[in-house]
């Protein structure tokens, strides 16, 4: 079976730089090598893109930048030609069937890497444009959820999950407004291996929100009081 190329990038222009490192080491040590050919591009803090191919343990220290395992690249931005651009002179390219940009905050998570890649006729994991500046933009997407009728919390993971049949990942952020709001969080969010899962702890609005493990995932958690709000 021929493998799936995927772009996984990581690093980018954003204070969240070094969350992203760790992100990325998470995604490439967990894809399953029989199935996936990931193609490793670090983005530095200054904007450049370099291929890399050394030591995964390196990436979330940051050490990568010092490896020799580094060529800088571009990606190549017309349509129907998924590949990136060797910077270094050979004028080689390295073709990929799809990305996923494991980027964090600004220029990564905001909808700029996305809107690239959609110009070039990439296929991408993850949000597209408009849905990632959306979620980035917690103020104007919650005024959107509302022109739109906004459910409460738990309505709205329960009717997600009906129509979906996917397991929630969330977001925390204890705010007034949030505990306010979203008191006696439900348990409307069970995942299986590998998913996400959200439970009512005792006492009210407490809740618990992690990985379930399996699939690679390590399994990590994350408690919070109040209510959340989602990542979508």
């Amino acid at each position: 079976m021929e493998r799936l190329r995927i772009l996984v990038l990581f690093g980018g222009c954003s204070s969240e730089h070094e969350v992203s490192l760790q992100s990325a080491h998470g995604v490439l040590t967990h894809m399953d090598p029989e199935r996936y050919c990931p193609i490793p591009v670090g983005i530095t803090r200054e904007g450049a893109w370099y291929v890399y191919t050394g030591p995964l343990d390196a990436i979330p220290g940051g050490r990568w930048q010092r490896e020799a395992a580094c060529v800088p690249c571009t990606l190549r931005l017309d349509r129907g030609n998924q590949a990136l651009v060797l910077l270094d002179g050979s004028g080689r390219e390295v073709a990929f069937d799809l990305a996923f940009p494991v980027l964090h905050g600004r220029n990564g998570e905001d909808g700029t890497v996305q809107g690239a890649l959609e110009l070039a006729g990439v296929p991408l994991v993850g949000c597209g444009t408009l849905s990632s500046a959306l979620c980035m933009d917690k103020d104007r997407s919650h005024k959107l959820a509302a022109l739109a009728g906004e459910l409460p919390l738990d309505q709205f993971y329960e009717e997600l999950m009906i129509r979906t049949g996917y397991a929630v990942m969330l977001e925390t952020k204890n705010t007034v407004e949030d505990r306010s709001r979203n008191t006696g969080l439900a348990a409307v969010c069970q995942a299986g291996a590998g998913g996400f899962f959200l439970r009512r702890e005792p006492g009210g609005g407490a809740g618990t929100a992690g990985s379930g493990g399996g699939g690679g995932l390590p399994p990590r958690r994350r408690d919070f009081a109040g209510g959340g709000h989602s990542r979508l």
